[in-house]
């Protein structure tokens, strides 16, 4: 699976950017040491990003070309990130974000990118995710009344700058993988600017997927920098 990780990254940087950048953006989540520090430990965190780089390619060509089989594999593979780690139940929240993104983008767009994503591309979604992991969840809220146990230790979540960009300041265990990224939103947000049409849709499903779930890593687990 993190062989596999790397194989998706390739994709989705093919899909949205073309050649040179799928080898970038394999190449860099290749020489991150502490991903292949814990790629053959079984540790639930890889198999986790491996899904949900997945559902991100799916959900892209969801927008690109609507169609009912890239629906249903982003609401499964989605759901299958939820059900390896708790701390993807996020996607949920950016898949939803993302179909209503769309919706809006090809209402207003004079000539858009992306075809509008009927209600039943949504259902197909919700139904692929409940499939997979909404049994795992009902079965905790019910039991135990609660969806994520309460098994982190928020109390020592570091909220400071320095922690904030903790992977680019720490080059022993992200190399480029760390500090690219972080200088790639930044510029994100300068094409937006400047390009609005022509690279919206790229920017927003990049920082609409990383953005939450890098702020609720800080808020409460940045305390470990595996997670």
């Amino acid at each position: 699976l993190a062989l596999a990780q790397i194989g998706a990254a390739y994709v989705l940087g093919r899909d949205l950017f073309g050649r040179r950048a799928d080898l970038a953006a394999a190449y860099l989540l290749a020489t991150i040491p502490v991903l292949l520090h814990w790629a053959s430990t079984g540790y639930t965190d890889v198999p986790a990003g491996t899904y949900s780089l997945l559902a991100m390619i799916m959900a892209w060509r969801l927008f690109r070309t609507p169609h009912p089989v890239y629906a249903l594999l982003a609401g499964v593979l989605g759901g299958l990130a939820a059900f390896t780690k708790n701390g993807a139940l996020l996607m949920a929240g950016s898949l939803a974000g993302w179909v209503i993104y769309a919706w809006w983008y090809a209402r207003r767009a004079d000539d858009p990118d992306g075809q509008a994503i009927r209600w039943r591309h949504s259902a197909l979604m919700v139904g692929g995710w409940l499939a997979v992991s909404g049994i795992w969840y009902a079965h905790a809220l019910l039991q135990f009344g609660y969806l994520i146990p309460p098994t982190g230790w928020t109390d020592q979540a570091q909220h400071t700058i320095a922690a904030l960009f903790g992977p680019a300041l720490t080059p022993n265990q992200f190399m480029l993988g760390g500090a690219i990224p972080l200088l790639g939103m930044a510029g994100m947000l300068v094409l937006l600017w400047r390009a609005r049409w022509a690279f919206e849709p790229r920017a927003a499903l990049l920082l609409g997927f990383g953005v939450p779930f890098w702020l609720v890593w800080w808020a409460l687990f940045s305390y470990d920098m595996r997670f």
